[in-house]
C-alpha cells in the first residue's frame, strides 16, 4: 500500500461534497451520513436544550433566519458566587488572627490544654491549605482566559493572544511578562498564589508554647513583719545605735543588697507563703498591698555665724589639740536670735602639733552633724532640741574649711591665735557651708511582690501608686523620727577612719560626710561640698534616705506573723502567637484580601461561548473561525511562532450568527516580521515539545530530594535522641528560633512541593495528549476532559475512574506534598533543658597588694567586718570570707541574656587573692598580781627580717579585773609587732607612737596574738605571724550583673606567695590593730565592745577594759560558734591559729578589695577567662518521631508516585508544540473533522456540545494523518485511528 495513504479506524468516511474552507485546502470532509449524524443531531439539539440551565450558560441573543441562540461561558471561580464568599471568608480568617493576637497579649498567650502539639501546629497551617486550593483555581482560570481576553478587547499581536502562555511557564516568568502587559488580574492571581505560600510556611510557626506565669490567684499569705513601736526611742546611751550608721555606710559604700523589707528612701511589710504550704516557693511569683514606710526631707540652706574662737592643747595627754566656737544659726523658716550657743569641738592627734607649737597641716575639712530645734518663743526663739522640744528636731550639717599657720583669709568666718612676729593666724575658718533639714514620714499602701524565679526572693514595690494617707506608726510619732535620725548620727564617728591615724586628712573622718562623698561620687573628698549648699540639698536626701531606712527597722519595725489577704502567680507553659508569623500572616491575608476584590472586578468575564479548557472546546471555537485556520495552515512549520506575528487577532460575532470566532488581519507593513519567502506548510519544528520537569535529567533532580530528605530526617532523629539533641539555643524563643524550627524547614518542603506541583501539572496537561497518542479514544475521557482545572481530590477520582494512572499518580504526589506544610509545623520544636553555655569574661582589674597606707587607711574593711557579723549583710561585690576576685567584663549581649534568665550565674576559673598568715609559736611569761597581768611574749627573728635585733619581744600590761561570779578573766589580743626596735623598747609592739612608728621591713613578722586565762597562766598561748599575700586559682560561682561571689573553691595546689620586696620576700608590712581596736562594733544583748568606749565584749565571759580586743570580739561572737575553751593551751594551738587565720582572711579579702584593686589600662596585658553559664531556659532541639514519620511516609509516596507516573506515561513524541496557548491547541486540530464539514457543523450548532449525542459513537486519536490525495501528511488529532509515525503506512 501507498506510504501516504490516510489511516483510519478500519474505514473510509464517505465524501460530503463540500467545498473546501479555503483555496489551499487539500482536504474535504468525507460523508458521515451512515454514520447516522443526522438523527444524531436531533438528539443532540433536544437534549442540549434541557442541559443549559443547568451549566449556567444563559442565551443572550436570538439571531434571525432560525440559529441557535448565543451563550458565554464563565467558569464557576470566577464568579460571584464564589469569589465574595471566598473575599468574606479571608476577611473573616484575618479577623479572626487579628483577634486570636489580641487575646494572647490580654491573657499572656493560652492554656496548654494538652502537650500534644498536633491540634495547635496543624490547624492554622490546614485551613490555610484548603484557603489555597480554592485560590489556584481562581489563578488557573484568570490565567487561562487571558489570551480569550486579549482577543475580545483585540486587535491583538500573536504574544498578546494566541501565543500568550500563563499556565506552563515559572511563576516568575508569568509575573514578569503580566507586568509588562498589564494583565492586572492574572499579575494579582499569580501575586496571592506566591503570598498564600508564604503565608502557609509562616502558619507553621504560628502557635508555640513559651514558659511565662499564670495570671495572679487569690491567695492567703502570711504577714512576717508590721510598723510599729519596739524600744525606748530615747534610749541613745545604747552603743546599738551604732549599728544604723554601719548599716547604712556598708550598704552606700559597698552596694551591698538591701536587706528584706527595704529599699533606698523606703520600708515596706515583709510577708511570703505560708509555713504550712504545699505550694512550690521557688518558682512563685507572690504579690500583696501592704504598708509602706516613706520618709520625707526637706533641707534648705542656713548661715552659720561663729565667734569667740578658742584653742587649746588637751589637758590629758597633752597629744593633740582641742578648739570651739559659739555660733548663730538661722534659716528661713526659723530665725534664730543670736547669743545662743552652740559648739563645736576639733580633736587632733600629735601630728598636728610637733611640738614647738606649728601645726603639721595647712588645711581640713571638718563635717559636723547636730540636732538642733526651732520654737516659737517670746525671745524670738532659740537653738533646741530633744524630746523635750516642743517645736521641730532638725538636723544642722556643717563643713568647715579649717585653715592652720596661713596668713589672713579674705572673707574667713573667724581668725583666731595670730603670730605677730610672722603675721600667720594659727587658725582661720575659710568658710562654713551648712544646710538644715527637717525629717517627716508618710504612710501609704502599695503592691509589692516577690519573685522567687530566679532562685532567690526579689522584691519589687510599685512606688508609683503608693496611695498615702494621714496615719503615723503607734508609739513612733514623726516628731520622733526626725529626733531619732539626727540624734543617731554621732554614734559610730570613728567607723569611717579612726582619729588618731586620720584626724589630719584633708577631709576628717565622719561617717555622714563621708556617705555623702559616696553618693557624690568620690568616697574620700568633701570638696564638691565646699561653699555649695545646693549640692549638699541635692545629695543628703539619698543619705537621710538609707539612714531612714535603718531606724524603722531598728525602732518601728516587729515581726509579726498573721495573715494577708495576696496573690500568686506559678510557671505555666502557655500557647502564644510568633510576631515573625503573625505579621506574615496578617500581611498575606490582607494582600490577598485585596486581590480578590481586584480579580472580583478585573478578571476575564464572557469572553469565550464554551469551555476552552478542553481540546472539544477548542474544536468548537476553531471550527467557527475558518480565517483563523487559515493562518495556523500557513503558519504551520519551523518558523510557526515568528509567522503567526505578521498578523492582528480579534474575537467578535460571525455574520451569520452572534457566536465568537477568531478573525485575524494582516498587520501593517512596518509591524510586520522578516519571514523567509519558502514554503513553510510542510515544514515541521526540528524537535518535540516537552517541559523541563518531564525531562530526564530534571525529573531524576527531583526525586532525589524525597529520597534525600528521608535519609536526612533519619539521621536527625538520631541526632535528636543525644542529651544536647540536634542543636542547642541560648533560648527556644526568638524570630530565629521560629525561623530555623518552622519557616526553615517548612520552606525547603514547599520547595519539594512546589516541584512535584510542575510535575503534576505537566502530567496532567500530557495525560489526554498521551491516551490519544496511543490509541483511538471516546471524547469523554480527552476531548471534553480536562484534570487541570479541578482540585486535586476530583482530579484524582476522574484519574482513576478513566484509568489514567499515570495522572493518578501524579495527582496523588502533588496532593500529599500540599499537606507537607501541615505535618512539618510539628517536627521540630525547642525542649527547655538546662543546659551549659561557654562564655568568655575580660578581666577588668589586676592586685597590687602594697597597701601603702596600711596603718590610716583599710577601706572600710574593719567597718564591713561588723556588718557581716550584727547586720548580716551580704559581702560586696566579688568576695567572700577569704577571697578577693578581680572584677570581670562580659559582653553586652551575654551580658542582658545572663541577667534576664532565671539563672543569672555564670562559673568560672581563676586567680583570687587571699590573705595568709604564717605563724609560730612563742615563749609567755604571765606575770600576775592583785592589781596588774603582765604578758610578754618573744621569738627568734627569722632570717629573711633584715633587723640588728636577734630576737622579737611585745608586752601587754592589764588592769586586773575580777567580778564577784568569777574568778577568772579571758585574755585575747592582736598587736602589730615593729620588729626595728630594739628588745624592752615599748613601740616594738602595739600603736603606741603613731604615726612616727615607721613600716616594718619586708620579711619581718608585723602581727602577734596573746590568747589565754588568768585561772591557768600556763595555758597561755602566743603567736608570732608573719602577714603574707597568697594568689590562688578558685573555681567561682558569680552571680550577674552584681558579680556576688557565691561560691569559691580553691585549688590549693595553685597557691602562688606574692612577693612583697626586691629579693624575693614575701611578709607585708601591714598594720591591721588599729582598724580592728577603733572601727569594730560588737553588741550582743548587754554586752558591747567598739571604739573608745571599751565596755564588755561577752557577759558570758567575765572580760575587763580592753582585754577582748575587736579582733578577738569578732572571732569569739557567738555567730561563730567558737568557744574559747577549745581553744585554750598550747595542745589547741592548731585549732586557735585555724580561728586567727579565719578571721584575718576575712579581714584581708575586704582590704583587698577595697585597697588592692588596680583597673586595666591599655598598657596591661589583656586577660581572658573561660566561663561557663549554666542556662535555664536552654533550648535543645527535638525531632517530633510522629511528624517524621508521616513526613517520610508522605516522601515516600512522592517518590514511587512520580517515578511510577514517568514510567507509565511517555511525552517523548507526543507534542510538537505548546498547547497551552490558543495557537498551540488550534494546531492539532486544524483540518480535522472537528473543524471543517459536517461534524463540525452539527459540533458548532449544538450550545451543550459537551452533552452531545454525536461524540459517543466516536473515536479519536493523535498522531499522523494524510490528505485524501495522500499528497501531505500533517501531526494533529481526528476523528478514527492516526498513524503513530510519519512512514507508517495505514492497515
Amino acid at each position: 500500500m501507498d506510504s501516504t495513504r490516510r489511516c483510519i479506524d478500519n474505514q473510509r468516511l464517505p465524501d460530503t461534497g463540500d467545498e473546501p474552507i479555503t483555496p489551499h485546502s487539500t482536504t474535504s470532509m468525507s460523508t458521515l451520513s451512515h454514520l447516522g449524524l443526522d438523527s444524531l443531531q436531533r438528539r443532540s439539539t433536544e437534549s442540549s436544550k434541557s442541559q443549559d440551565q443547568a451549566n449556567g450558560i444563559t442565551p443572550t441573543k436570538t439571531v434571525p433566519g432560525g440559529s441557535k441562540p448565543s451563550a458565554k461561558w464563565n467558569p464557576f471561580p470566577l464568579s460571584r458566587l464564589f469569589l465574595i464568599p471566598f473575599a468574606l471568608a479571608l476577611a473573616a480568617l484575618t479577623t479572626a488572627l487579628i483577634v486570636l493576637r489580641h487575646a494572647s497579649e490580654k491573657n499572656r498567650g493560652f492554656p496548654l490544654v494538652t502537650h500534644n502539639n498536633y491540634l495547635w501546629t496543624y490547624a492554622p497551617t490546614a485551613v490555610l491549605v484548603l484557603v489555597v486550593s480554592g485560590w489556584q483555581q481562581i489563578e488557573y482560570w484568570c490565567k487561562l482566559l487571558q489570551p480569550w481576553k486579549g482577543l475580545k478587547n483585540g486587535p491583538a499581536t500573536a504574544s498578546n493572544s494566541v501565543l500568550l502562555d500563563y499556565i506552563s511557564p515559572n511563576v516568575f516568568s508569568s509575573l514578569w511578562r503580566a507586568g509588562k502587559l498589564g494583565h492586572i488580574s492574572v499579575l494579582v492571581a499569580l501575586l496571592g498564589g506566591l503570598i498564600l505560600k508564604l503565608v502557609i510556611v509562616a502558619s507553621t510557626g504560628l502557635l508555640y508554647p513559651i514558659p511565662t506565669s499564670t495570671p495572679m490567684q487569690n491567695i492567703t499569705l502570711e504577714a512576717l513583719s508590721r510598723f510599729n513601736r519596739t524600744d525606748n526611742i530615747y534610749d541613745f546611751i545604747s552603743l546599738k545605735e551604732s549599728a544604723l550608721d554601719y548599716g547604712a555606710y556598708a550598704l552606700i559604700a559597698q552596694d551591698l543588697p538591701l536587706p528584706d523589707g527595704l529599699q533606698p528612701n523606703l520600708a515596706f511589710q515583709r510577708f511570703a507563703l505560708p509555713k504550712n504550704t504545699t505550694l512550690n516557693n521557688t518558682e512563685s511569683s507572690i504579690q500583696a498591698v501592704v504598708d509602706v514606710f516613706v520618709p520625707q526631707f526637706q533641707c534648705e540652706s542656713a548661715v552659720v555665724s561663729p565667734f569667740d574662737l578658742a584653742w587649746e592643747r588637751d589637758s590629758d595627754d597633752h597629744a593633740s589639740l582641742m578648739f570651739g566656737f559659739n555660733s548663730t544659726v538661722s534659716w528661713p523658716i526659723c530665725l534664730l536670735s543670736t547669743n545662743k550657743e552652740f559648739h563645736h569641738y576639733f580633736t587632733f592627734d600629735s601630728s598636728a602639733w610637733n611640738g614647738s607649737g606649728v601645726f603639721s597641716s595647712s588645711r581640713q575639712l571638718y563635717g559636723q552633724t547636730d540636732l538642733i530645734g526651732c520654737k516659737a518663743t517670746a525671745d524670738g526663739g532659740g537653738i533646741q532640741g530633744g524630746p523635750g522640744a516642743s517645736g521641730l528636731d532638725l538636723g544642722l550639717f556643717s563643713l568647715l574649711d579649717v585653715r592652720y599657720n596661713q596668713s589672713s583669709v579674705a572673707g574667713a568666718a573667724l581668725q583666731a591665735g595670730k603670730d605677730h612676729a610672722t603675721g600667720l593666724w594659727g587658725i582661720q575658718i575659710a568658710s562654713i557651708t551648712s544646710v538644715v533639714c527637717n525629717a517627716t514620714y508618710m504612710m501609704g499602701k502599695t503592691r509589692v511582690s516577690y519573685n522567687f524565679t530566679q532562685g532567690f526572693p526579689k522584691s519589687t514595690v510599685d512606688t508609683s501608686n503608693i496611695v498615702f494617707d494621714n496615719r503615723s506608726i503607734d508609739g513612733f510619732a514623726k516628731r520622733y523620727f526626725s529626733y531619732r535620725l539626727f540624734f543617731d548620727m554621732g554614734m559610730a564617728r570613728l567607723m569611717s577612719g579612726n582619729y588618731l591615724s586620720n584626724s589630719m586628712d584633708e577631709s576628717a573622718p565622719d561617717p555622714f560626710w563621708r556617705m555623702m562623698a559616696t553618693v557624690n561620687g568620690n568616697s574620700t573628698s568633701y570638696d564638691a561640698f565646699v561653699e555649695n549648699p545646693l549640692k549638699i540639698i541635692a545629695v543628703a536626701p539619698a543619705v537621710l534616705g538609707y539612714l531612714a531606712g535603718q531606724i524603722v527597722n531598728r525602732f518601728a519595725t516587729v515581726d509579726t506573723s498573721h495573715p494577708l489577704e495576696g496573690e500568686i502567680s506559678f510557671p505555666e507553659t502557655r500557647l502564644t502567637i510568633d510576631g515573625l508569623s503573625f505579621y506574615m500572616m496578617l500581611g498575606g491575608r490582607l494582600l490577598t484580601l485585596v486581590g480578590s476584590i481586584i480579580v472580583l472586578f478585573n478578571h476575564p468575564h464572557d469572553v469565550v461561548p464554551c469551555h476552552v479548557g478542553t481540546l472539544s472546546g477548542s474544536g468548537v471555537l476553531l471550527s467557527r473561525s475558518n480565517g483563523f485556520q487559515v493562518v495556523l495552515r500557513d503558519c504551520m512549520g519551523a518558523n510557526f511562532k515568528p509567522s503567526l506575528q505578521g498578523y492582528l487577532f480579534i474575537s467578535e460575532p460571525s455574520n451569520a450568527c452572534d457566536e465568537s470566532v477568531i478573525r485575524t488581519r494582516n498587520k501593517p507593513p512596518s509591524e510586520h516580521p522578516n519571514v523567509d519567502d519558502e514554503p513553510i506548510v510542510s515544514q515541521l519544528p526540528d524537535r518535540w515539545w516537552r517541559p523541563f520537569i518531564l525531562k530526564p535529567v530534571a525529573f531524576i533532580a527531583m526525586s532525589l530530594l524525597p529520597a534525600s530528605l528521608i535519609v536526612t530526617l533519619e539521621i536527625l532523629q538520631h541526632l535528636s535522641a543525644r542529651p544536647d539533641g540536634i542543636a542547642t539555643s541560648i533560648s527556644p524563643e526568638g524570630y530565629l528560633v521560629s525561623f530555623g524550627t518552622r519557616i526553615l524547614p517548612a520552606s525547603i518542603f514547599t520547595i519539594v512541593s512546589l516541584f512535584y506541583d510542575s510535575f503534576s501539572f505537566n502530567i496532567l496537561l500530557f495525560t489526554p495528549f498521551c491516551r490519544l497518542r496511543k490509541q483511538a479514544t471516546k471524547a469523554s475521557t480527552t476531548l471534553h476532559e480536562c484534570l487541570l482545572d479541578k482540585i486535586a481530590p476530583h482530579a484524582f477520582y476522574i484519574a482513576l475512574r478513566h484509568r489514567h494512572w499515570a495522572a493518578a499518580l501524579s495527582v496523588l504526589a502533588g496532593f500529599v506534598g500540599a499537606l507537607f506544610p501541615i505535618f512539618i509545623s510539628g517536627l521540630y520544636k525547642f525542649e527547655v533543658v538546662p543546659g551549659p553555655l561557654p562564655m568568655t569574661m575580660d578581666r577588668a582589674e589586676a592586685f597590687d597588694p602594697t597597701w601603702s597606707d596600711s596603718l590610716s587607711h583599710d577601706g572600710g574593711a574593719a567597718v564591713l567586718l561588723t556588718s557581716f557579723e550584727m547586720l548580716n549583710l551580704s559581702f560586696p561585690s566579688l568576695t567572700n570570707e577569704e577571697f578577693a576576685l578581680p572584677r570581670l567584663q562580659l559582653p553586652g549581649p551575654d551580658m542582658g541574656r545572663v541577667q534576664d534568665s532565671s539563672n543569672p550565674v555564670i562559673s568560672l576559673r581563676l586567680p583570687a587573692l587571699r590573705g595568709d598568715l604564717s605563724c609560730t609559736a612563742a615563749e609567755v611569761q604571765v606575770d600576775y598580781n592583785e592589781m596588774n597581768l603582765t604578758i610578754i611574749g618573744s621569738s627568734r627573728t627569722p632570717l629573711g627580717c633584715d633587723v640588728a635585733a636577734q630576737s622579737i619581744q611585745w608586752d601587754l600590761s592589764l588592769r586586773n579585773h575580777k567580778t564577784e561570779e568569777y574568778d577568772e578573766q579571758w585574755v585575747g589580743q592582736m598587736q602589730d609587732l615593729h620588729a626595728q626596735y630594739p628588745v624592752g623598747d615599748i613601740r616594738g609592739s602595739g600603736e603606741r607612737d603613731m604615726p612616727f612608728t615607721q613600716d616594718n621591713r619586708p620579711g619581718c613578722p608585723t602581727l602577734a596574738f596573746t590568747f589565754g586565762n588568768k585561772a591557768n597562766l600556763s595555758d597561755f598561748t602566743a603567736l608570732v605571724c608573719t602577714q603574707l599575700m597568697t594568689e590562688v586559682s578558685v573555681e567561682a560561682t558569680i552571680s550577674i550583673p552584681e558579680q556576688r561571689l557565691i561560691s569559691a573553691v580553691p585549688d590549693e595546689s595553685t597557691v602562688k606567695y606574692l612577693p612583697s620586696g626586691p629579693n624575693g620576700q614575701t611578709a607585708f608590712p601591714y598594720r591591721p590593730q588599729v582598724h580592728f581596736d577603733l572601727e569594730v562594733v560588737i553588741w550582743d544583748g548587754d554586752f558591747q565592745f567598739g571604739g573608745f568606749l571599751q565596755a564588755d565584749a561577752m557577759t558570758q565571759y567575765p572580760n575587763g577594759l580592753i582585754v577582748w580586743d575587736g579582733f578577738f570580739a569578732l572571732m569569739l561572737h557567738p555567730n561563730n560558734s567558737v568557744q574559747p575553751e577549745e581553744l585554750l593551751g598550747i595542745k589547741n594551738k592548731d585549732r586557735l591559729q585555724e580561728e586567727i587565720l579565719s578571721v584575718y582572711r576575712r579581714y584581708m579579702a575586704q582590704v583587698a578589695s577595697a585597697k588592692m584593686r588596680v583597673p586595666m589600662n591599655g598598657s596591661s596585658k589583656s586577660e581572658t577567662f573561660a566561663a561557663t553559664w549554666i542556662n535555664p531556659n536552654r533550648g535543645v532541639l527535638r525531632q517530633n518521631v510522629v511528624s517524621k514519620i508521616v513526613l517520610q511516609v508522605i516522601l515516600a509516596v512522592m517518590f514511587v508516585s512520580g517515578i511510577s507516573a514517568y514510567l507509565l506515561i511517555d511525552t517523548k513524541t507526543v507534542l510538537q508544540r505548546n498547547p497551552c496557548t490558543i495557537a498551540g491547541m488550534a494546531t492539532l486540530l486544524v483540518d480535522s473533522a472537528i473543524c471543517n464539514g459536517q461534524l463540525a457543523d452539527i459540533i458548532s450548532q449544538d450550545v451543550d456540545y459537551v452533552h452531545s449525542s454525536i461524540w459517543g459513537s466516536l473515536a479519536f486519536s493523535l498522531g499522523w494523518w494524510e490528505d485524501e490525495n495522500e499528497q501531505e501528511r500533517r501531526y494533529g488529532i481526528d476523528v478514527g485511528q492516526a498513524c503513530r509515525t510519519e512512514t507508517e503506512e495505514s492497515t
